[in-house]
């Protein structure tokens, strides 16, 4: 199935939407600022991020409030998007899924910490009563088997039990994680396959596909760098099923000696970063990669797409890498990091 026309609207909304993003000059402004407080005025009176922070008083907000509201401000866009939209096509409620499946991890976490009672207060509170079990129960989680029985009306159940031990008490959280988005993007290319055809079809599977790849990417570099993994250790922590790399290629990847040996397979390697004009010295930090990778192929997306749907997608994964680089911003200004500092982790 492909977009009716009506739905082209979705994408003249979505294209506008993307014009008022915060450009490089605005972020380098932003980093002159000396306190949450400046930066909060600077967003509220320069940026389309007005009408979120219009009823704040900036001169009292504290750094939680404020990053509070801009991921408030990223699901009010998506919820714009996806009733803008008269489809009722399930790719715009995979973003949705991701904000659950980020609960259900951050769950375990506390509970895995015995800081439960921490839960409810790092939740973003607008997504209270809006994901599809209680958050509030789940925070009264006092073993695993109460927390598992919070979630019996979903599928996460199944896929997190698994790697529950009953006999510690205890997930192992980064099977629980693999579980969750090997579920996740089975569902998402199960849907691009059976609803999409053409170059809607084949962009959205190259879109997913390599966020499939820089994800592992990502995972292997992490498990070499600080865990010195190998072999087994790293493949259960993938998502294996939708890398578009040949399985001789990711298995290369997985058995690099250590995580320089990596980083130097990948520069010398066809990989998925190159495609996008990632140059040697993004390699100095494969998380960087990431965000980098990301960045670029969704900027491209949004500008040459004839899909809303895909550039929907591509907006979406563009917001939240703005969402993060604001973070980034508030956090080091409140901690005192240097500027340059600051700078060197925004991806722009």
């Amino acid at each position: 199935m492909n977009e009716p026309k009506a739905s082209m609207a979705v994408l003249a909304k979505t294209r506008a939407m993307y014009g008022r993003r915060i450009r490089r000059d605005d972020y380098r402004e932003m980093l002159h600022k000396k306190s949450v407080s400046e930066v909060a005025g600077y967003l509220k009176y320069d940026t389309q991020y007005r009408k979120t922070l219009a009823p704040v008083q900036e001169t009292l907000i504290h750094r939680g409030q404020l990053e509070d509201l801009l991921r408030r401000d990223l699901h009010e866009r998506y919820i714009r998007l996806s009733r803008f939209s008269i489809s009722d096509s399930l790719m715009y409620k995979f973003p949705f899924l991701k904000y659950e499946i980020d609960i259900v991890l951050m769950a375990l976490r506390y509970f895995d910490a015995h800081e439960m009672g921490h839960f409810m207060a790092n939740v973003p509170g607008f997504l209270i009563g809006k994901v599809g079990f209680d958050m509030l129960a789940l925070a009264q989680a006092k073993t695993g088997r109460d927390l598992l029985l919070q979630l019996d009306h979903t599928r996460y159940r199944k896929l997190i039990e698994p790697h529950y031990d009953p006999v510690t008490d205890k997930f192992r959280r980064s099977s629980c994680e693999a579980a969750l988005y090997n579920d996740y993007y089975d569902q998402v290319f199960a849907y691009v396959d059976s609803h999409f055809t053409g170059n809607t079809a084949g962009e959205l599977r190259k879109i997913f596909q390599q966020e499939v790849a820089v994800s592992n990417t990502a995972v292997i570099y992490r498990m070499k760098r600080y865990f010195n993994g190998e072999g087994e250790e790293i493949r259960r922590r993938l998502i294996c099923r939708h890398d578009p790399r040949s399985a001789k290629e990711l298995e290369s990847l997985i058995r690099a000696k250590d995580a320089e040996a990596l980083i130097e397979m990948l520069r010398k390697g066809r990989n998925i970063s190159t495609s996008v004009g990632a140059g040697p010295e993004d390699y100095l930090d494969i998380e960087h990669i990431e965000r980098l990778f990301r960045l670029r192929l969704s900027r491209r997306t949004v500008r040459m797409s004839r899909s809303p749907v895909v550039v929907f997608v591509a907006y979406m994964a563009l917001a939240t890498i703005e969402m993060e680089n604001l973070i980034n911003i508030i956090e080091g200004i409140r901690y005192g990091v240097p500027e340059s500092e600051i700078e060197s982790i925004l991806v722009m």
